[in-house]
């Protein structure tokens, strides 16, 4: 299997997951509650967001706005877009903030079966109970300037994610995002 047909099976894995957790009224209904699609004219929806910003980039190095224009009317005809317009949405604060509600609710979504076989009176004892994770990715190099990374094999940009989730409340308590030397 070649490089290219690895991140299309990814991309495809990645999709259905995303598709399990939501489906496109969910998203599109998110992104109006966290003010992402404010008009009913609207020419992108959420659904078509998180795909445009997940699963469609995968094993793109490196895609202008224009090809970011060009994946999203492939995704939905009816988003047409200037690389401007594109530009200046994924910008905005609200992009941001319905991103990471697309992230916790697929959190909590794969958590429910481990919840679920946690059994209250072991958490009684405790007020609160935290996990935390952390992750690295490899970013491509011109991002070095906003995610140092450490060198070496682990190249010259990297992001690192750190997350703490409290059990007991379901609350994901903080998400930092950094870059990789941090």
């Amino acid at each position: 299997m070649t490089f290219i047909e690895n991140i299309r099976e990814i991309s495809g894995k990645i999709g259905e997951k995303i598709s399990e957790v939501f489906d496109g009224t969910k998203l599109n209904d998110l992104a109006k509650k966290v003010g992402f699609v404010q008009r009913s004219t609207s020419r992108i929806e959420g659904e078509d967001f998180v795909q445009l910003m997940t699963t469609e980039i995968l094993g793109e190095e490196t895609v202008s706005t224009e090809g970011l224009c060009d994946i999203l009317r492939q995704i939905n005809p009816k988003a047409d877009m200037t690389p401007q317009s594109l530009n200046e949405r994924i910008n905005k604060k609200e992009a941001a903030g319905y991103m990471r509600e697309v992230f916790e609710s697929a959190f909590r979504k794969n958590l429910e079966p481990v919840r679920s076989e946690i059994s209250p009176d072991m958490l009684l004892p405790f007020g609160r109970v935290f996990l935390e994770d952390s992750t690295q990715v490899r970013l491509h190099e011109k991002l070095a300037d906003d995610f140092k990374g450490s060198g070496g094999s682990a190249g010259i940009s990297a992001l690192k994610i750190d997350l703490i989730y409290e059990v007991k409340q379901d609350i994901l308590q903080k998400i930092l995002i950094s870059g990789g030397s941090t």
